[in-house]
């Protein structure tokens, strides 16, 4: 990824994202339903939400490593 002159870049505890200048306006556009569709799933989580059995069977299996 290259990243130019004019790109937003932020990042928190969960990672970065480069946003292209050029698709700005149609991110910021979006944010509020990104915002809300994470509420909801933090709702969720907190509400007991568990992982679906094939995603507990991936992250134990050999084809997935924790780095860090």
């Amino acid at each position: 990824l290259k990243v130019e002159s004019g790109d937003v870049v932020v990042g928190d505890k969960d990672g970065v994202v480069v946003v292209p200048r050029e698709q700005l306006d149609a991110v910021l556009k979006r944010l509020p339903e990104v915002l809300e569709a994470e509420a909801e799933l933090d709702a969720k989580v907190k509400a007991g939400l568990e992982l679906p059995d094939f995603v507990t069977g991936l992250l134990s299996g050999d084809s997935v490593r924790e780095i860090g």
